[in-house]
């Protein structure tokens, strides 16, 4: 019995090993499960990659340094003495 070879997608195998046509149920579930492998590839790409660097809470870290401190509180005074002379001359220009 010969049958003739054609594309693997449209076509199922017989007994014998030759590819038959597809009827259209066939083919349209044939279509549905390359939808879902394509939805599952993107679903799982989509996935954190578990190598990934883990973000560290607050409560984790180590306390700043000396020095650290010592700049963000000069930096803090810095930024609140700009507030309060700002809202000097406003004060100042309105009355």
């Amino acid at each position: 019995m010969k049958h003739s070879k054609s594309r693997r997608s449209k076509h199922s195998r017989c007994k014998c090993g030759a590819y038959l046509p597809l009827s259209p149920a066939d083919e349209l579930a044939q279509v549905k499960l390359e939808i879902e492998k394509a939805r599952l590839a993107k679903l799982r790409e989509d996935l954190p990659d578990p190598d990934a660097p883990k973000y560290t809470a607050y409560e984790d870290l180590p306390p700043p340094s000396p020095e650290d401190e010592a700049r963000f509180y000069e930096e803090f005074k810095r930024l609140y003495n700009n507030i309060v002379d700002r809202r000097e001359d406003l004060f100042e220009r309105s009355n």
